[in-house]
């Protein structure tokens, strides 16, 4: 089976809480590879965490839909933002 690459807008606290630890357990399955957040500091914290390069972070989300080599898309956004 061919790995999904997974792109993560979003790298606050249910992120590193809950889903990183699951991505970690499923890497037979999804590479994360790019990450977009507003802060760039939190998205390179997490980019270490999970091994994705630091040119696939984004600070965009319009970007990082238009460029960032993926193939879906976590929405880990606060509730009201998910429109």
């Amino acid at each position: 089976m061919k790995k999904i690459r997974l792109g993560i807008i979003g790298t606050g606290i249910i992120v590193n809480e809950a889903h990183a630890p699951a991505l970690k357990r499923l890497t037979d399955r999804f590479e994360v590879t790019a990450l977009c957040n507003r802060s760039r500091a939190k998205a390179e914290s997490l980019a270490r965490d999970l091994g994705v390069n630091d040119k696939n972070i984004w600070q965009d989300w319009q970007e990082f839909l238009t460029d960032a080599p993926v193939d879906a898309v976590l929405l880990a956004l606060p509730i009201e933002l998910n429109y």
